[in-house]
C-alpha cells in the first residue's frame, strides 16, 4: 500500500470539508482495504478515549488540589495503572461469564 492510500484511510475529516475527488478517492481506498480502514477507526477511537480519560483525570487532579505540572509528570503512571485495573476487571468478568456458562450448560 502506498502512502496516499494510507493517508486516505486515516482521513476522518467530514465529507463537507472535502471536494468530490477527495471523497471518491477516500471511499475507494476504504472499499479496497476494509480491514485497514477498520484498524484506523479503532486507533482513532482509542486515541479519543485516551484523550478523554486524560482530560477527566486532569480535572480530578486539579479539583483535588494538584499542580498541572505534577500531573504531566504522573500521567504515565496514572494511565498505566488505570489500564491495568481495566484489564483485571475485564479478565474477572470473562472468568465469571465462563463459570456461569459452565454451570448453565453442564
Amino acid at each position: 500500500m502506498d502512502y496516499r492510500t494510507e493517508r486516505l484511510l486515516n482521513d476522518f475529516r467530514d465529507a463537507d470539508e472535502l471536494d468530490a475527488d477527495e471523497v471518491r478517492a477516500r471511499l475507494q481506498a476504504r472499499s479496497e482495504h476494509p480491514d485497514l480502514y477498520l484498524a484506523a477507526q479503532e486507533r482513532r477511537a482509542s486515541q479519543e478515549r485516551d484523550e478523554q480519560d486524560r482530560a477527566e483525570a486532569l480535572d480530578s487532579w486539579l479539583r483535588a488540589g494538584g499542580d498541572p505540572k505534577g500531573f504531566d509528570k504522573e500521567w504515565s503512571a496514572i494511565s498505566t495503572e488505570a489500564k491495568r485495573i481495566q484489564m483485571i476487571e475485564r479478565e474477572h468478568a470473562a472468568r465469571e461469564s465462563f463459570e456461569r456458562y459452565g454451570r448453565e450448560n453442564f
